[in-house]
C-alpha cells in the first residue's frame, strides 16, 4: 500500500501529486488530508482508495459540460467528471470527491464521480457538485440528443455497475444521482441545493433497464434541502427508471407530490417509484407506490445481498 506521507519531501505535493500515476502500479492508496487538484481516470481490476478524513481529504476538479475542447466541441456531461472509476472491484472511503465548476445554469452538467465498476463500495465519502453529481453505469442504449454520450463507454457494451454507499453525503441540484446501475444508499445524507435560476431540483434520475427489478434503493437516509418544496425525490431518465425510499427521514424540501414523470405521460405506466409507510402520503403522485410489507422486505434483502457482494474479498 502506498501512503502518500512517504512523499512529503515537497511541501505542497498534495496539490500536484498524480493519483492517476500511483493507481497504475498500486492497488491500495492512502491519502493524507489535503486538496488534490486532479482529474482522475482510473482503470484497473481492483482498487482501494482511502483518505485520512472525509471532510479534509479532497479530490477536486472543475470540468463541465459547456466547456469547450480545442476543436470547439463541448465536453458534454460524460467527459466532465472529476473522478472516473473503471474497476472490477472498488473500495473507497473517508474522502471527498468534488466538481467545483458551479451551478448548472452557468456551466451545464458537472459530474463529480463517474462509477463504472462491477462492484463498488463507498463509505464515509462526500460527493460535492451541482447538476449530475454521481453517475452509475450503464448508459442508456441510445442518447436522446445525438452525440451526447461522448466520453468513457460511449461505444462500449452496456455493463451493469452495482454500488453500495454507506454513511455517505451527496449533494446537488438536478438529477444528481443518475444512471442505469443498481445502487443502495444506506444511512446516507442526500442534500438538495437551491437551483440558482429557481428551477426545481431532482434527486434521483434512474435509467433502469426494463428487466431489472433493482434500480436505486435509499434505506434509512436523511433527505434535506436548502429550500421548502424545491425538489423531487426523482424522475425517470428512461421509461423504466426505478427508485425506492425506505424508512427515510424526508424534510419539507421535497414537493408534496414527490415524483416527476419528466413530461412524458407514458412514463407513469412504466417507471417504478415507491416509498415505505411513514413518508408516503395521499399527496404523492397517483402513479407512485406505497410499499407493502413484503415489497419492503424484498428491497431490504436485495440491499443486504448487494452489500455482501460489494464487500466480500476485500
Amino acid at each position: 500500500m502506498i501512503i502518500m506521507n512517504t512523499y512529503q519531501r515537497i511541501r505542497d505535493l498534495r496539490e500536484v501529486f498524480m493519483i492517476n500515476e500511483l493507481a497504475l502500479s498500486e492497488g491500495k492508496i492512502s491519502l493524507p488530508d489535503g486538496t488534490y487538484r486532479e482529474k482522475l481516470h482510473i482503470v484497473r481490476e481492483r482498487l482501494e482508495l482511502s483518505g485520512e478524513s472525509a471532510g479534509n481529504t479532497i479530490i477536486t476538479y472543475g470540468d463541465y459540460a459547456d466547456k469547450k475542447h480545442g476543436n470547439g466541441d463541448n465536453y458534454g456531461t460524460f467527459r466532465s467528471y472529476t473522478a472516473y472509476f473503471g474497476c472490477e472491484r472498488l473500495w473507497c472511503e473517508n474522502l471527498t470527491i468534488e466538481n467545483s465548476a458551479g451551478d448548472g445554469s452557468d456551466v451545464g452538467q458537472a459530474v463529480a464521480a463517474y462509477i463504472d465498476c462491477r462492484r463498488a463500495y463507498f463509505r464515509n465519502v462526500r460527493f460535492i457538485a451541482h447538476q449530475d453529481t454521481v453517475f452509475i453505469t450503464p448508459l442508456p442504449e441510445k442518447p436522446v440528443i445525438p452525440n451526447s454520450f461522448k466520453g468513457p463507454n460511449e461505444n462500449s457494451p452496456r455493463l451493469l455497475s452495482e454500488v453500495y454507499f454507506e454513511n455517505c453525503y451527496i449533494e446537488g441540484t438536478i438529477d444528481f444521482i443518475f444512471g442505469g446501475g443498481n445502487a443502495v444508499f444506506d444511512n446516507c445524507h442526500i442534500h438538495s441545493l437551491r437551483c440558482k435560476n429557481g428551477s426545481s431540483g431532482y434527486i434521483a434520475a434512474p435509467s433502469t433497464d426494463k428487466d431489472n427489478d433493482f434500480g436505486f434503493i435509499f434505506i434509512g437516509c436523511r433527505i434535506t434541502g436548502e429550500a421548502e418544496s424545491s425538489a423531487y425525490l426523482g424522475r425517470p431518465w428512461r421509461p423504466y427508471g426505478r427508485a425506492t425510499y425506505i424508512d427515510c427521514d424526508i424534510d419539507n424540501s421535497i414537493v408534496p407530490v414527490g415524483w416527476d414523470f419528466w413530461g412524458k405521460e407514458e412514463n407513469k405506466k412504466t417507471a417504478v417509484f415507491s416509498e415505505s409507510e411513514g413518508t408516503y402520503s395521499p399527496a404523492r403522485a397517483e402513479w407512485a407506490h406505497c410499499l407493502t410489507d413484503g415489497e419492503k422486505l424484498r428491497c431490504i434483502e436485495l440491499a443486504e445481498r448487494l452489500k455482501k457482494a460489494c464487500t466480500d474479498g476485500r
